[in-house]
């Protein structure tokens, strides 16, 4: 069985080998940290946003979801960072809008 780094890594290269140079964390929960993490660190690549509702209260650079309308998300992969699958299947279509 994959440990959650493992599965982050895994997905962070799948993205990359498909070409993506432009990430998206949502949202910046622990797992999200984790994410954050392992891309800053282990690939060198800096996220071009971070998305969490909540956090964008107190953090300038934490953007709110509705910010994803001012961007083309075209350009970017959203790292959709989540283990809880209530809250991930929430968040999933919430994200969809704009993806």
């Amino acid at each position: 069985m994959m440990t959650l780094g493992q599965k982050i890594r895994r997905c962070i290269e799948q993205k990359l080998d498909e070409g993506f140079k432009q990430f998206i964390i949502y949202p910046l929960g622990d797992t999200g940290m984790q994410v954050k993490e392992i891309l800053n660190t282990m690939y060198g690549i800096q996220e071009s946003y971070i998305i969490d509702n909540h956090r964008s209260k107190y953090n300038l650079r934490i953007k709110n979801l509705a910010f994803l309308d001012s961007i083309n998300c075209a350009d970017y992969c959203l790292l959709l960072s989540c283990t809880n699958p209530k809250i991930y299947e929430e968040l999933k279509a919430d994200a969809s809008r704009y993806f």
